[in-house]
């Protein structure tokens, strides 16, 4: 049986030689290069006792989320910004000079610097307790690949919420001064979107009237019109967009695509390969491969699974090579994810389509979490002498 990543990691390997005395080209995770300033945090739960002597309430909080806070309290029904403020810190507990006949409301909110705090976690009343909205994770935007104008956005809840918003505007928009919009459901389909600009998407969830979590983002959808067309590959590999992903060392062998096991045995399939590559660098290079199996030479959506054979035709391949021969060594095991072939055409020779996939990347075997790879797009010819 003929490996595709055996004969791949054996080519890779020898090209990583022809890099190897590179020194100037540090191996990184281009994760880190998208990676927003971290929000101050709201503090997870917020508790105030029940009066003490008539004029007293001890105050309880989750302390991981900074050093310092402030409670705000007032009336019961009061607006937040109206009441009384009062600073704390780890060692504080006690809220003193309270009328015993008074129903009062309760808030609290981390502050991070002068001019920098969280959103506000409450109303709590004296004698209850309030668990802070959760933030929504694994945030991805999407352009339709078919509609420009369009953008789907998707998230995980995180607790028992089930309303969110989202917010967008054009790239470096001022959250707040963006377009929001609400949701009973963890995705959001964007419409009236211009082609020729990027957009920025945040998103938060709703627990209640007055309760909300903080904004996560930004992701950010590329404007479809600026892309270069002479681009053969595009992705967004773990939050970064890739414009011009072309075969490794394109430039030397000026070939869109390779056939793999042009002459099947039998049980075996023949593949096109389509590679893209972010840098002819191997070390700081990510390289992304797609395998498609004969028998799905043809318009359609298809299941990714990983890279390993020429015996199974039930699905697409994929392997995601990124920071190759960088110490951790980095690892990448698809979880799921599809690919859309758009057009496959012998007379024209070129094959175009879009793809998207999730995949947990392990350092020394260790996992580092899940990552998207998303925006993917290709547009090859289908040059290799097979289709002569």
């Amino acid at each position: 049986m003929r490996s595709i990543k055996f004969a791949f990691l054996f080519s890779l390997f020898c090209l990583a030689l022809l890099n190897s005395c590179d020194g100037d080209n540090e191996p990184f995770d281009p994760a880190l290069l998208n990676q927003p300033p971290a929000p101050c945090a709201t503090p997870n739960s917020f508790n105030v006792s029940a009066l003490i002597n008539g004029n007293t309430v001890r105050i309880e909080w989750d302390k991981t989320s900074g050093n310092e806070w402030e409670i705000q309290y007032g009336i019961d029904g009061f607006v937040p910004g109206s009441g009384t403020t009062v600073p704390f810190n780890v060692t504080s507990s006690l809220i003193t000079g309270l009328n015993a006949t008074t129903n009062y409301d309760f808030y609290i909110r981390t502050k991070c610097s002068e001019d920098e705090f969280s959103e506000w976690l409450g109303p709590v009343n004296p004698g209850s307790s309030l668990e802070a909205c959760q933030n929504p994770t694994n945030l991805i935007a999407v352009r339709s690949a078919t509609d420009p104008t369009k953008a789907t956005a998707t998230w995980s809840a995180n607790g028992d919420e089930n309303s969110w918003q989202v917010q967008y505007g054009s790239t470096g928009f001022v959250l707040g001064s963006g377009t929001i919009l609400a949701t009973s459901t963890p995705t959001k389909v964007v419409s009236g979107l211009l082609s020729n600009v990027s957009y920025d998407f945040y998103v938060r969830s709703n627990c209640s009237a007055n309760q909300n979590s903080n904004w996560v983002g930004p992701i950010n959808i590329v404007a479809a019109t600026t892309v270069d067309n002479s681009a053969l590959m595009t992705a967004n590999i773990a939050g970064v967009q890739y414009n011009n992903m072309k075969p490794y060392l394109y430039s030397f062998s000026g070939n869109d695509i390779s056939v793999q096991n042009p002459a099947p045995a039998a049980g075996e399939y023949t593949y096109v390969q389509i590679q893209g590559a972010t840098s002819d660098n191997v070390p700081s290079s990510h390289q992304l491969n797609l395998y498609i199996p004969n028998n799905l030479w043809s318009v359609g959506t298809y299941n990714l699974s990983e890279a390993i054979n020429f015996e199974t035709a039930d699905y697409c391949q994929v392997w995601l090579i990124t920071n190759y021969g960088a110490n951790p060594v980095t690892t990448n095991e698809l979880i799921s994810g599809s690919v859309t072939i758009t057009e496959f055409n012998t007379v024209t020779r070129r094959i175009k389509g879009t793809f998207s996939f999730s995949y947990e990347k392990f350092l020394d075997g260790v996992s580092a979490g899940v990552y998207q790879v998303t925006n993917g797009t290709f547009n090859y010819g289908l040059d290799d002498p097979y289709f002569d």
